[in-house]
């Protein structure tokens, strides 16, 4: 009775620092790791201003690289005749979304404007039931001439 009463509250016990280990390894590891590798602390932080400063000048230039090329495109569509007067007027929120630092939703509002600016529509050939499939296919010897190895 004392053997079992033994192995049980062993078996018990392992469970515990199981649950332990599961449950805290990942603050002890962080822990572990912030002492380690301390951070370094900076004076007046001018290094990480103008980290900030260019990535935001480049997510900056990203989205108004891509409101110029839609802008161009709608420019082609009014070319064309078609009506973009609507989506044009759509543009300044993209500007303005952009100099607010909300670069994520400049790129989505200039995605949906993108996907509505009219474009001529593509003729396409119906394909009749009298054509074969071997039209469509190069002979077997008509490409590039391979010599063979010597």
């Amino acid at each position: 009775m004392k053997l079992i009463l033994g192995i049980s509250l062993s078996l018990l016990a392992l469970a515990g620092l199981c649950w332990l280990y599961g449950s805290y390894n990942g603050y002890v590891r962080d822990i572990y790791q912030r002492r380690r590798f301390p951070d370094i602390p900076s004076r007046d932080g001018k290094l990480s201003f103008s980290m900030d400063q260019q990535v935001t000048t480049r997510k900056f230039d990203e989205v108004m690289t891509e409101h110029r090329r839609v802008s161009g495109l709608l420019d082609e569509a009014e070319a064309k005749g078609f009506d973009a007067s609507a989506l044009r007027a759509k543009l300044p929120r993209v500007e303005r979304l952009a100099r607010e630092g909300q670069y994520f939703l400049a790129k989505v509002h200039l995605n949906s404007i993108l996907l509505r600016v009219p474009r001529q529509r593509e003729k396409v050939r119906v394909a009749s039931g009298d054509e074969r499939e071997d039209d469509y296919f190069p002979e077997p010897g008509s490409g590039r001439k391979v010599r063979p190895r010597r």
